[in-house]
């Protein structure tokens, strides 16, 4: 009696290509039809069959309510920008970035969300930072602007907006010093964690082992490579090659089987130090020599890596008569025991994976 047509073209209210659904009908012998505009599938089944109930029913035809279209391209609200935004940021990007960037959209959301993308200002953004920053520290508050600078910056791309707005400047004010390790306590954190000759060798069971050779593996991987926790957990034993350099070298790139994609999305080659190369032998002959296996597997799922050693870290420290650090912290002591060192900035950089040398410059090279 009624069928639906559609065709992609320009939604004059968004200005991007979308599904226009038109309603036809027979009367008579000609053929009737109405514009629905864009609207998604389900309003456009719902105007068919309230069509086709009025004709059963012997009713005159619904009158035609079309939405009046706008004079000229309106621009999406910011909170339509993000829905198109965040898909994109899981794609391309670490699963941190992702995360940090849907959590920055919430606030930002609820503040300004229905706010054209073109009406965004200085004054407003400051007025973002003003409330925002009530609740929160400033640093967040800097981390939320970012991930608008970056929505804004996609929408430019897209051709949605035309240039973008002047940001205020954040101060941080409330910002915690970085936490770093001398060397005398990083030799006492590796001491609390080294297993102990006496106990069973067994990383798990009952009864519970104190000491896990895995929790000191990584820690140790930690201090000696400065890897990020999730590049650390990611690795598989194919990326350890023992035939490079002097005693070998650890692949730190993508994985997708553990759901991980490197933070700047450059894979780089990282030379193993003797001790760090002495405990991954021992632990490839323990554990025998798998075609394709985790140097970190999940005690539940061994098909999966582990996804934390946050636990196993906060009892050294306490142990050891240090206080609780997170693990990022052993990434801050050893670019800060390398700059010390000697090491020069363009190393350094290509060691840590950084892409600039900013975060040397404020953070590590005490």
């Amino acid at each position: 009696m009624a069928w639906l047509t559609k065709k992609r073209c320009t939604n004059p209210r968004t200005g991007r290509k979308s599904t226009y659904y038109s309603l036809c009908w027979r009367d008579g012998r000609k053929t009737r039809t109405r514009g629905l505009g864009h609207v998604d599938r389900t309003a456009a089944q719902k105007a068919k069959a309230l069509l086709e109930a009025h004709v059963v029913a012997g009713l005159p035809l619904p009158a035609p309510t079309p939405s009046p279209e706008p004079s000229g391209p309106q621009v999406m609200t910011l909170s339509e920008l993000f829905d198109e935004f965040l898909p994109t940021v899981s794609l391309h990007k670490a699963a941190s970035t992702a995360r940090h960037a849907k959590t920055s959209a919430k606030p930002l959301n609820r503040f300004m969300g229905r706010t054209p993308i073109d009406e965004i200002d200085y004054r407003r953004l400051n007025g973002f930072l003003s409330w925002r920053c009530k609740t929160v520290r400033t640093r967040t508050a800097q981390i939320d602007l970012r991930a608008l600078r970056q929505a804004l910056i996609y929408a430019k791309r897209c051709g949605l907006l035309e240039r973008l707005p002047e940001f205020p400047i954040v101060r941080i004010t409330d910002a915690k010093p970085h936490v770093w390790l001398t060397a005398e306590q990083t030799v006492r954190l590796l001491d609390a964690l080294r297993p102990l000759a006496s106990q069973p060798d067994v990383t798990r069971g009952n009864p519970p082992i104190n000491r896990d050779r895995l929790s000191f593996l990584a820690i140790l991987m930690a201090v000696n490579t400065g890897m990020r926790k999730g590049e650390i957990l990611s690795r598989g034993w194919e990326d350890v090659s023992w035939d490079r350099a002097h005693n070998g070298v650890l692949l730190i790139g993508p994985k997708p089987a553990a759901d991980f994609q490197v933070k700047t999305r450059r894979s780089r080659v990282i030379p193993l130090t003797p001790e760090l190369a002495e405990a991954l032998r021992a632990e490839h002959e323990l554990v025998g020599e798998p075609a394709r296996g985790w140097i970190f597997p999940s005690p539940k799922d061994p098909s999966k890596p582990r996804k934390n050693f946050i636990k196993a870290l906060r009892r050294a420290c306490a142990t050891a008569g240090l206080e609780p650090i997170h693990p990022h912290a052993l990434r801050h002591t050893w670019a800060s025991r390398l700059a010390m060192a000697g090491v020069d900035r363009q190393t350094l950089m290509v060691l840590g994976g950084w892409k600039d040398g900013r975060m040397l410059d404020e953070v590590y090279a005490h």
